[in-house]
């Protein structure tokens, strides 16, 4: 059955694929801040436009000073040490407003200080970590993985720590978490911001407490830690929660301690209301065959994701993504898709691997265990131009659902990365009107020997190449590269080599769209 450490390791791996690999420093801010709950501190820097009267437009990159404050060029300085950073944005934008007598005043938040914390506890000795003022329990944790796997002693006390009790202690304040409440119900407020000075208590699984089994048709059957108070609810959801084959009208709960035993059948409808206790075992039951209800599930940037009945044969994804509430202004159609069971039975990952592993040009190691992964998991995966697919009223582009298809429908990746000849190579926030003269102020400016007439855009969704000028409009998840002239000599090798590497993953997504 699945650890915790299991549980937190795979996470770690999925989140680690997630991330745009760009060597930046550790304060740099490459993720997204609420500006509701992040406190301003020192080392913390931001990156403030301002356009004055006439054609001159000033440009501050300022950092909060060791005492707190903010000091600009020519106006006074600011405290700012404590205060909430979409405060202090507002701070910023009136304070400067006033003085330069306009109100077309840009303040971003460009770099976060670094912090300090200590992990205590069951992990003996006390283990320091230097993270940023953006991290969260969940980081210090991975990391903390991180640090372990390379020692087999230790991974094997990784299996037995706690993510459903942590302790928090700041200013002599002890707070417990529930990480796994985070990583299943996205609760965020079992996933502090950490502070600088922060300890972490990892506890182990206390084997007084005991554990809960739940099986049958669940999300992640297995062993769960009991805490007092759970219900049978709340372990449903941490276990995954209902599958769509499960019969909600009967969950069995079977009890054998001392003081009672019994075997009970109890709703979903009703099962928040039924306290757990340790060593219970609960068992959802799958729902008759004879007339059971079809249905796809919706996940991502839609208005209402969830589980959606369906007529197989007749339900088109159109009248899904309706029903869904259409696309939200978050969403990238492009990057969306539908995933389908294969119904494919004849495994074909020999021939595709013969395909694919010519002797005169062989698949490195890590390619081909993706290929391997990928055609092992039984799985397709469908696309279709999904803003073509809402907008126009003919449908061409639809296609009918089948029972049990997965409707994914990703994020925008809202940054733009910029490398080669600029000061502070990275990435950045994106902005919509922002030009490749923009993001080039924001990193500094430019570098020593440049090449402005050689600056490429490449697309993020594409990776095709463009010529680009200073006053082009990058989209976001593009990349904009500026050439050094020491370095344009390679220019032709550099623009081969990353042909070969877009091909190469072209050829990885036709064999997805066409398995």
């Amino acid at each position: 059955m699945p650890s915790d450490y299991g549980k937190l390791s795979s996470l770690l791996s999925l989140t680690q694929q997630q991330k745009v690999i760009q060597p930046f420093s550790a304060e740099q801010l490459v993720t997204s801040i609420d500006e509701t709950i992040y406190e301003v501190d020192s080392g913390d820097e931001f990156y403030v436009r301002v356009d004055v009267e006439g054609p001159d437009v000033k440009v501050f990159t300022i950092t909060v000073t060791s005492d707190g404050y903010l000091v600009f060029p020519e106006v006074s300085a600011l405290y700012v040490r404590g205060e909430i950073l979409e405060h202090v944005k507002k701070k910023i934008f009136k304070h400067l407003s006033e003085f330069y007598n306009t109100r077309e005043i840009d303040v971003t938040l460009a770099r976060i200080h670094p912090i300090k914390v200590s992990i205590i506890g069951s992990l003996e000795p006390i283990i320091d970590l230097n993270l940023t003022s953006a991290d969260r329990l969940l980081d210090a944790l991975q990391k903390l993985i991180v640090a372990y796997k390379a020692d087999t002693l230790k991974v094997k006390a990784l299996d037995r720590i706690s993510i459903r009790r942590i302790d928090l202690i700041r200013n002599q304040q002890e707070t417990t978490f529930d990480l796994l409440k985070f990583i299943r119900l996205k609760d965020e407020s079992q996933n502090p911001l950490l502070k600088t000075n922060d300890v972490i208590f990892v506890n182990f699984k206390d084997s007084l407490t005991g554990n809960i089994y739940v099986g049958g048709q669940i999300g992640f059957p297995g062993y769960y830690e009991y805490l007092k108070g759970d219900d049978l609810q709340t372990l449903l959801k941490l276990a995954g929660g209902l599958q769509v084959s499960a019969d909600s009208n009967r969950i069995e709960v079977y009890r054998n301690a001392d003081s009672e035993t019994f075997h009970r059948v109890i709703p979903y409808a009703a099962s928040s209301k039924f306290l757990l206790r340790p060593g219970d075992q609960v068992f959802v039951r799958k729902k008759p065959i004879l007339g059971r209800q079809k249905a796809v599930i919706v996940e991502g940037q839609v208005k209402y994701p969830g589980i959606y009945p369906i007529q197989e044969g007749q339900t088109r994804l159109s009248d899904v993504l309706y029903w869904a509430g259409g696309l939200t202004q978050q969403a990238d159609p492009q990057l969306a898709f539908v995933e389908r069971k294969n119904e494919n039975k004849e495994n074909q990952l020999p021939l595709i691997l013969m395909d694919l592993n010519q002797p005169q040009n062989p698949l490195p190691t890590s390619e081909m265990s993706y290929v391997k992964n990928f055609f092992g998991q039984n799985m397709r995966i469908l696309q279709t131009d999904f803003r073509m697919l809402l907008e126009d009223p003919s449908k061409t582009k639809d296609f009918i659902l089948k029972d049990g298809d997965k409707i994914v429908i990703p994020s925008q990746l809202n940054v733009v990365m910029i490398s080669g000849g600029v000061k502070k190579p990275g990435i950045y926030p994106y902005r919509k009107s922002y030009t490749v003269k923009d993001y080039v102020e924001l990193a500094g400016g430019y570098g020593d020997r440049v090449k402005k007439s050689m600056i490429k855009i490449i697309d993020g969704k594409t990776g095709a190449w463009s010529d680009a000028k200073e006053e082009n409009v990058p989209g976001p998840g593009d990349q904009i590269f500026i050439p050094q002239r020491s370095e344009w000599e390679l220019w032709p090798i550099v623009k081969e080599a990353l042909t070969v590497i877009v091909q190469l993953g072209t050829v990885f997504v036709i064999i997805r769209n066409t398995k």
